[in-house]
C-alpha cells in the first residue's frame, strides 16, 4: 500500500484495515519506518490468506484517504514484487533494513490464522508452531532451484512456465504432474542445469508427455 501518510503508526494503520473488514484476512503485515525520525516511510506490506481477499483489499482500499493527521495523500494499492507469506517472511527476516533491536512496534507482525492474535516477529528467524504456515508455491520453488544457474530474468521466466502450468493442469485433474517435475528438479541439480539450457522448454508439454494418462 502506497501514500501512507507518514505520521501514522502501525497499530493505528492496522486498526484501520480492521476497521474495513479485513482483519481475520491478514496473515502478514509490516509498516516500515524511519528510526530516527520516527515514522514511516510512506508505504506498507500487506499479506492476506488469499489471493480473494487481497483483490477484495485493493478493490476497497484503493483511492481512500485516511482520517488521521488531516493527511490528503489518496492510498494506492500495488503487488509487491514478493508474494505469499512464506516468501515475505523469509526477505523481512533477511532484510539489512530491520534491526533485530528494533522496538516491537516497529517489527513485523504475523498473526495466528486461527484466532488472529498477534504474534511476535521471531528475532532467531524461526517460526511459533502457531504461526501461518510457509507453503512455497511451485515458481518460488523453481525459481530458487534454477536461479544459481542462470541470471534472474531468465530464472523469473522459467519460474513463471511453472505457474502457467499448473493453471493448465487444474484443468485437467493433472496437478500431480507438475508437482512431480518441480520435485525433481528440486533433487537433481542436472534437471536444473538442463532447464536453463532449455529455457522456452514448456512445461505442460512435460506433464502431458509424463503423465498422458491424466491429458
Amino acid at each position: 500500500v502506497r501514500n501512507v501518510p507518514n505520521k501514522y503508526s502501525q497499530r493505528q494503520l492496522l486498526k484501520v484495515w480492521r476497521d474495513l473488514g479485513f482483519g481475520s484476512m491478514i496473515d502478514l503485515y509490516y509498516l516500515p519506518v524511519d528510526f530516527r525520525r520516527r515514522s514511516n516511510l510512506g508505504y506498507c506490506f500487506v499479506n492476506f490468506i488469499s489471493e480473494e481477499a487481497a483483490d477484495q483489499f485493493s478493490a476497497k482500499v484503493s483511492g481512500m484517504t485516511l482520517p488521521l493527521f488531516k493527511s490528503k495523500k489518496v492510498l494506492q494499492c500495488t503487488r509487491a514484487r514478493v508474494q505469499g507469506f512464506a516468501g515475505n517472511f523469509r526477505n523481512l527476516r533477511q532484510s539489512s533494513k530491520l534491526s533485530s533491536r528494533a522496538a516491537p512496534e516497529y517489527q513485523p507482525m504475523i498473526f495466528d490464522p486461527d484466532t488472529g492474535a498477534t504474534i511476535p516477529f521471531p528475532a532467531d528467524g524461526v517460526l511459533p508452531s502457531n504461526a501461518p504456515r510457509p507453503v512455497e508455491s511451485l515458481s518460488a520453488r523453481l525459481y530458487r532451484c534454477v536461479a544459481p544457474y542462470t541470471d534472474p530474468a531468465t530464472a523469473e521466466r522459467i519460474a513463471a512456465q511453472a505457474t502457467a502450468a499448473e493453471g493448465m493442469a487444474k484443468e485437467h485433474g493433472a496437478e500431480e504432474a507438475v508437482v512431480a517435475l518441480v520435485e525433481r528438479v528440486e533433487k537433481d541439480a542436472a534437471a536444473a542445469q538442463a532447464l536453463v539450457t532449455q529455457a522456452t522448454w514448456a512445461w505442460y508439454g512435460a506433464a502431458a508427455m509424463t503423465y498422458s494418462e491424466w491429458w
